[in-house]
């Protein structure tokens, strides 16, 4: 199914990393479009970072070397906002975590794998990275609303985490409907930032 069609919402709205063209939903044969770049997002500073490489991202966040991620969570939502509430695996999933200094209140991220790059978000609002992308909302009906998969605690810094996501190679992975999805990205990044042996 994945394999052959893609859905893609294009939004006639000005996101803080791309423009796109009037609000319709299309079905249309997948054709590649990874740019192989990672889109950083800061909604509370309206701040948007496009880098081809995470090492060059990492050299432009503050405070890197001083935060440690704490907890780790899969969420996902349904591929279309009028699918049945048991949408089985007709959902995107994204991971989000919590990282925080030693002296001061923390940041909550979100990271996720969509058609044409990773984008990654930071804010201080929990429901700015959960229920929006790149500053806009995921879905506009209860239905759509983020749902748990697994979450666990952490103790990665996330100066590793960011070093283990350029040397995982990623971004120079294509999406693919099977096989390099935003699941197949929201599992490897989970299971690399939980605690528990039996990650998801």
């Amino acid at each position: 199914f994945y394999k052959f069609i893609a859905f893609e919402k294009v939004h006639h709205a000005t996101k803080l990393c791309e423009k796109e063209a009037k609000s319709i939903w299309t079905v249309r044969q997948f054709e590649p479009c990874w740019k192989g770049t990672i889109c950083y997002v800061n909604p509370s500073e309206n701040q948007c970072i496009k880098e081809k490489a995470v090492d060059k991202l990492k050299d432009q966040l503050d405070q890197v070397d001083e935060l440690k991620i704490t907890h780790a969570a899969i969420y996902k939502v349904p591929l279309l906002e009028d699918l049945p509430s048991d949408y089985g695996f007709l959902y995107h999933a994204f991971v989000v975590f919590h990282s925080s200094p030693q002296s001061r209140s923390g940041s909550w991220w979100s990271i996720e794998k969509t058609f044409r790059s990773l984008v990654a978000q930071r804010s201080k609002v929990k429901e700015e990275i959960l229920d929006f992308r790149d500053g806009e909302k995921r879905w506009e009906t209860p239905r759509g609303l983020p749902r748990v998969l697994i979450e666990d605690s952490s103790s990665m810094s996330l100066q590793d985490f960011l070093v283990f996501l350029q040397d995982s190679g990623e971004l120079n992975h294509d999406y693919h409907g099977m096989n390099a999805n935003c699941q197949d990205f929201a599992k490897k990044i989970f299971n690399k930032l939980a605690l528990s042996m039996s990650a998801w």
